[in-house]
């Protein structure tokens, strides 16, 4: 065996130290920007201007009005481990500014030509630095300058091949740093940023509250759902979606102490929020401002400073989660009637024209970033409705309500005094049946229906394995079985809302759903739980097609003062529709002689 060439251990030299530290702060011109305009920031800068050639490859050039440097601070700065943000190790267990490692700089200048200029309020005259490549060019002069600091970072890795091979088109490394850009406008509404790619402005942020910077920087085309709430150990402002808004993929911005951050657990508690209360298909996008005590977040975790640490972070969780769930509940109403007058003014039917399809009031949402939105669904408009009338108690939200009767063998109709009203049987059958599922989760006693004579099903080797793994997940389910070895399962009880033929269809796609998703088992289980009895619930669940008698149709019916949460069932669908009396009357232009 031959042996490794021998290599001594040596101390590498301060280019070689620099560069590698900038491998992990300066990954692409989007880093860069990102540290320098943090820099802007914790100086009390109310104007920032970013000047970029060819996407930050060629030239980035950052001015700013904050509180500048002094020719000591200028020399220091370009060097490794200087800040003025720290002085000792404690000051770490409550840092309130962007930067505190005092690498930026320093990254910055091993990889690319710098130059600063610097000028205090107070001074007449600013001073000038250059730094190439880590090392400095001349002696540090003075210079005139504006108060505040400029920064032009060139010829970004042409020392560093190996980085620079990497980078992308000037158009891709552009959009990088206008995400980026929104990114710290949206966090900090107190000052101005603008922003110029190639000698043409593209960006110009002026709003002051965060309201007003989330729609100038998003440009929603839907309206803002506000939420807010403080505590004692901080405060939480959201800006949403709101929570009739259809979307399987949602966007959310999120921000801790105006840092923007990802943290998958609170992020959960965002969405968890929405789907808890509106079912899935309505994934909310926006953006989140959550401010904590200093002392509750630990910054120091991520080269970038993209993650965040939260200390009692169940707490915040829980209490974010409830906060929001409870203002998307309290929001919650029949959907609305009718579609904007203007949009069926402009396309009123004639007797000669075919039968035009209603609108739904059921918008399709695509995230904020996608510029063009679907106002409407269409959907077949209401035949003939049948005549019969009788008194059905509803709850407050549906007053007055008398039934009519079922059309389309799908649909149940009637009316309230402020027009018709149309349920859709098999979500308003699932709706309720979901919900019974859930009182009665974590209740085996009442979840689960023994068999007198266990059930004896074969399954694929995987899934009989895992049975032992995620037996207390499915004991939650109401499933209580055996795995009796070489593919043979035993189910002895089944969930009560399911027929016992379809125990084990159920019980293989719960198996497959707690074994796909590892988190199931730990702590993160109630959207599993919440899927899985979204599906049972759907089977269990009178079909569309289906003939009701007027006894059937009436318990369903009297059961909707049930609900709980909004007026989908679980899959997102919409239970109620609505039909004013004044949107009929103007379709058949009553009113006009």
């Amino acid at each position: 065996m031959e042996l490794a060439e021998y290599r001594p251990i040596t101390l590498l030299d301060d280019g070689l130290i620099n560069q590698i530290a900038a491998g992990e702060v300066v990954e692409r011109p989007a880093s860069a920007v990102k540290e320098l305009m943090e820099n802007s920031l914790d100086a009390g800068a109310t104007q920032i201007a970013l000047h970029l050639t060819q996407g930050g490859i060629t030239e980035i050039r950052l001015i700013d009005n904050g509180c500048g440097m002094t020719q000591e601070d200028l020399r220091l700065c370009t060097q490794r481990h200087t800040t003025s943000k720290i002085r000792q190790s404690t000051d770490l267990e409550g840092i309130g500014t962007f930067g505190f490692r005092g690498e930026a700089l320093s990254s910055i200048a091993s990889v690319a030509k710098l130059e600063i200029r610097t000028r205090r309020p107070n001074e007449s005259l600013g001073y000038l630095s250059k730094v190439h490549f880590g090392e400095r060019v001349g002696e540090i002069s003075t210079c005139g300058t504006s108060p505040g600091t400029t920064l032009i970072v060139s010829e970004l890795f042409t020392n560093v091949p190996a980085r620079q091979k990497y980078l992308r088109s000037a158009t891709t490394e552009f959009s990088h740093i206008a995400r980026v850009f929104r990114e710290q406008a949206l966090g900090n509404p107190a000052t101005e940023f603008f922003l110029t790619h190639n000698e043409r402005s593209t960006y110009r942020f002026l709003a002051t509250s965060r309201l007003d910077r989330v729609k100038e920087v998003l440009h929603p085309e839907w309206e803002v759902f506000v939420v807010e709430e403080a505590a004692e150990f901080g405060s939480l402002q959201a800006y949403l979606t709101p929570p009739h808004w259809i979307s399987d993929k949602g966007e959310i911005t999120f921000f801790v102490n105006r840092r923007p951050v990802k943290n998958r657990s609170l992020l959960a508690a965002i969405r968890n929020s929405y789907a808890q209360t509106m079912g899935p298909h309505h994934e909310p996008s926006g953006v989140v401002y959550l401010d904590l005590r200093l002392d509750w977040v630990d910054v120091n975790v991520h080269p970038q400073k993209w993650e965040v640490r939260c200390y009692h972070q169940e707490k915040i969780y829980s209490w974010m989660q409830a906060v929001l769930k409870k203002a998307v509940t309290s929001r919650q109403t029949v959907p609305p009637v009718s579609p904007p007058d203007a949009e069926w003014t402009e396309s009123r039917p004639t007797f000669n024209d075919p039968p035009r399809a209603f609108a739904s009031p059921r918008p399709a949402y695509t995230p904020p970033t996608i510029e063009t939105f679907q106002s409407f669904r269409p959907v077949a408009p209401p035949p003939p409705l049948p005549v019969r009338q009788a008194e059905v108690p509803l709850p407050q939200a549906i007053a007055g309500f008398r039934y009519l009767g079922q059309t389309g063998a799908s649909y149940l109709v009637g009316e309230d005094d402020e027009g018709l009203v149309l349920f859709d049987q098999h979500a308003l059958h699932e709706k309720q049946s979901f919900e019974r599922l859930k009182d009665v989760k974590g209740d085996h006693t009442r979840l689960a229906q023994r068999l007198l004579v266990p059930q004896i099903v074969r399954f694929p080797k995987e899934l009989v394995a895992a049975i032992d793994k995620v037996g207390p997940s499915l004991r939650n389910l109401g499933f209580e079985v055996e795995a009796y070895g070489d593919g043979d399962v035993a189910i002895q009880a089944y969930p009560i809302l399911i027929e016992a033929a379809r125990a084990p269809e159920f019980l293989k796609a719960a198996l497959q759903t707690l074994l796909e998703n590892p988190e199931a088992a730990s702590g993160e289980v109630e959207s599993w739980y919440r899927r899985i009895f979204a599906t049972q619930a759907c089977h269990s669940s009178v079909r569309a097609g289906q003939r009701l008698s007027e006894v059937e149709a009436r318990a369903l019916i009297e059961r909707l003062g049930d609900l709980e949460e909004g007026w989908t069932c679980p899959h997102g669908r919409p239970v109620v529709f609505r039909m004013s009396w004044d949107f009929l009357g103007k379709q058949f232009e009553r009113g006009k002689g």
